[in-house]
């Protein structure tokens, strides 16, 4: 007797016996329920405190039995899994190659200290490519990283946290240096230098111990580690 809880919580029983041969039309919807429909919710609980995270897969069928490349897609600064700007478009040229799209939240918005570039959000990623590696049968040789302004941000952390997952990452419009750009966001004015300094505990980056945090929470300090990893950055000269 095997018992398989799928993605959307439902149980399957599958009974064999060692001399029993499982039809192939079964067997495909056995596995076919492991995987999340297209579009689906999921949640996935973080490694560290065990709290479900939100995350968007798309699964092709072709992914069932053919290794196939994944695209991890980070949302922008201010939005979640589900409404970045370029979402739709990133995840229709996925759809278009026939990959694997993943859209994780990694805690939300950045305005807050759970979010922001801290451990709990880097693990969420690697959570959520994990999750889809026990479900899908991913190219590991093929995992793609991209993302927008906090997605850039989010993606270049990643590239320097975590080189050796990634294919390649593309980052538009990234934020690089936390303590840098909030007082770009001061002089401005922007509302970023306040997001900023919610994320760590109020404070801007001349108290000594918030300074610390926001490097090790800025890409630049990081990016070293990323060496002979592919990297794709674009900006506006204005920007």
């Amino acid at each position: 007797l095997s018992v398989v809880t799928c993605a959307s919580g439902l149980v399957v029983f599958l009974l064999t016996a060692s001399h029993m041969r499982i039809p192939s039309r079964v067997l495909a919807i056995a596995v076919g329920l492991l995987l999340p429909l297209a579009g689906e919710t999921v949640r996935i609980p973080s490694s560290m405190d065990g709290s479900p995270q939100p995350a968007i897969v798309d699964v092709p069928s072709t992914a069932e039995a053919n290794p196939t490349p994944l695209l991890v897609h980070l949302h922008s600064w201010s939005t979640r899994f589900d409404n970045s700007t370029n979402f739709a478009d990133v995840r229709a040229e996925t759809a278009k190659r026939g990959w694997i799209f993943l859209s994780p939240d990694f805690r939300g918005a950045n305005n807050h200290p759970a979010a922001c570039g801290s451990e709990l959000s880097v693990q969420d990623v690697l959570d959520a490519v994990d999750w889809v590696k026990q479900r899908a049968k991913v190219d590991e040789r093929r995992i793609y990283l991209v993302g927008v302004s906090g997605g850039g941000y989010m993606s270049l952390m990643m590239a320097g946290r975590a080189p050796r997952v990634w294919a390649a990452v593309s980052a538009w419009v990234p934020i690089s240096d936390l303590v840098e750009w909030h007082s770009f966001s001061v002089r401005k004015p922007q509302r970023y230098a306040k997001d900023m300094e919610a994320c760590f505990s109020g404070y801007p980056p001349t108290h000594g111990f918030a300074l610390q945090q926001y490097r090790r929470r800025s890409p630049v300090n990081f990016l070293e580690l990323a060496r002979g990893l592919p990297l794709d950055i674009n900006t506006g000269i204005k920007d």
